[in-house]
C-alpha cells in the first residue's frame, strides 16, 4: 500500500481538481511542507489544520502522479471527487 496525504476535510470542494491547477488535485507523498519554505505562501499543512491520508493503490495507476515540483509533491488527475473519497484510508489533525 502507497499512501499520499492532502490537506483539509474529505469534501467535495478539497477532493475536486481546480481548472487553474490544470484539473490536478495536489497531494504530498509525506505529511511535510516543501523545503525550501517560500516567503509569503503559507503551509500546506497547517499546524493543528485536518489532513486526509489517500490508499493510491485504490486510484487506477495513472491517475497518480509523482511530478516532484515542488519536491514531493504528487498529483492526482482524471478522477472524480467521489472516486478519491473512497480511497480515503485515514484522517487526522498536523501536530501543533
Amino acid at each position: 500500500m502507497r499512501v499520499i496525504y492532502r490537506a483539509g476535510r474529505p469534501s467535495r470542494g478539497n477532493l475536486t481538481p481546480r481548472p487553474k491547477d490544470n484539473n490536478r488535485l495536489s497531494c504530498r507523498a509525506t505529511l511535510s511542507n516543501p523545503w525550501p519554505r517560500t516567503e509569503g505562501v503559507r503551509p500546506i499543512f497547517e499546524p493543528g489544520e485536518p489532513y486526509l491520508v489517500i490508499d493510491s493503490d485504490l486510484l487506477p495507476i495513472e491517475s497518480v502522479i509523482d511530478d516532484d515540483n515542488p519536491s514531493g509533491h504528487v498529483s492526482v488527475v482524471g478522477m472524480d471527487w467521489e472516486i478519491i473519497l473512497r480511497a480515503v484510508i485515514d484522517r487526522g489533525k498536523t501536530p501543533s
